[in-house]
């Protein structure tokens, strides 16, 4: 279970729309930049397997250790809560 912010401050929905990209790094290194600094932001704990974690380090580092498979979701799950905040209904 991964649980999110549902705001944002300024500062951060800026730091999002302006996420720095290295010059010529692919798509898939923008695409992995973009989900880790969401996930950075909006998470807030995620429970796996029983085990919560709450801490922004922990987080971090568990999702840096995420396979693929798991970062799908994790991306899904956000853009998922990034229209529902957008829409009115977190």
């Amino acid at each position: 279970m991964l649980s999110l912010r549902t705001r944002l401050s300024e500062g951060t929905l800026r730091a999002l729309r302006e996420a720095p990209h290295q010059p010529g790094s692919s798509a898939e290194d923008r695409w992995q930049r973009e989900s880790e600094l969401l996930f950075e932001r909006l998470a807030v704990s995620w429970e796996i397997s029983g085990l919560p974690l709450s801490g922004q380090k922990e987080l971090l580092g568990r999702y840096r250790m995420a396979d693929q498979d798991t970062r799908l979701w994790v991306r899904r799950t956000l853009d998922e809560h990034l229209r529902a905040v957008e829409s009115g209904t977190p």
